[in-house]
């Protein structure tokens, strides 16, 4: 009796999510101008030439030779040689200072969120992924995740094509293997813990025929990445736990003790992954899987 209303109330949950879905169609693999130096000009001029300072364009300054005959103002614009400019607008002393303008060049340095700004290929250290914040998406894959499940432990992964969404939450699942909206990847957008999810996490919720409900980041460049998982035991039912770096498995534990792990610091080529396995324990009723997972460049 007991499995049978646990059942009843995941069908609740997914029923939900299928009959007031707003369907997304689901994704598929998928320098300063010189010119401030017109007051350059003007000293140039050595004052008599006060058109010719007031020549911001400099041309005009050069007939400020003129000023040349102004007394004074000529030797003050061959006085130019201050700057050979004194004439020219980018002119006097004070020209040079419009060659300051070019200090206005725009900083080469790496934007934070470019994995790879400086060329070198590799991430810019500190950059972090958090599935969390960057579920779900508007298609599979997304950016460096993909959500999917699989039949057997490592086997072959099935992207997930169907992103659906409603008032609990967005959730993408496989409309061609689905029972009781399972396995299936979703995320509580509701007000409150559902089903023992908390509100702003990731749920796992692996299948009712035994499928592993399995969320992968990919490394977008060639570096070392760090990654810090944890699993919590949610829903009432027990779930297996798995961790994956590049096809490797590094961690296994059952969810009901809320396990963590850290991957240390390694070197992952660009392609590389690192995969969480959520399974049944059971019989996959009410198996909700809180998951927690950030990856950290160095």
């Amino acid at each position: 009796m007991r499995r049978l209303v646990v059942g009843l109330a995941l069908v609740g949950i997914f029923g939900a999510f299928a009959c007031s879905s707003d369907d997304d169609g689901g994704g598929s693999s998928g320098g300063g101008s010189g010119g401030s130096s017109a007051s350059g000009g003007s000293s140039a001029s050595g004052g008599s030439s006060a058109s010719g300072g007031s020549s911001a364009s400099g041309g005009s300054s050069a007939s400020g030779g003129s000023s040349g005959s102004g007394g004074g103002g000529g030797s003050s614009a061959s006085g130019g040689t201050g700057g050979s400019g004194g004439t020219g607008g980018s002119g006097g002393t004070g020209g040079s200072g419009g060659t300051g303008g070019s200090g206005g060049d725009a900083s080469t340095g790496d934007a934070p969120t470019d994995s790879t700004a400086d060329g070198d290929g590799a991430p810019d250290a500190g950059k972090s992924f958090d599935l969390a914040a960057d579920f779900p998406g508007t298609a599979n894959p997304n950016g460096p995740w993909t959500y999917g499940w699989a039949a057997t432990l490592a086997g072959s992964l099935t992207v997930y094509p169907k992103l659906e969404k409603n008032a609990v939450g967005p959730i993408w699942n496989d409309p061609a293997n689905n029972s009781l909206g399972t396995p299936s990847a979703w995320k509580n957008n509701s007000s409150g813990i559902l089903y023992g999810v908390p509100v702003g996490m990731v749920s796992l919720h692996p299948g009712q025929a035994g499928e592993y409900s399995v969320v992968r980041f990919k490394a977008p460049a060639a570096g070392t990445y760090s990654a810090s998982v944890k699993f919590f035991s949610g829903d009432t039912g027990e779930t297996d736990a798995k961790v994956y770096v590049n096809g490797t498995s590094v961690f296994t534990s059952v969810t009901s003790t809320d396990p963590t792990y850290a991957v240390p610091p390694t070197a992952l080529a660009s392609g590389a992954t690192i995969e969480l396995w959520v399974g049944p324990s059971g019989s996959g009723i009410s198996d909700n899987t809180p998951v927690s997972l950030t990856i950290q460049a160095q």
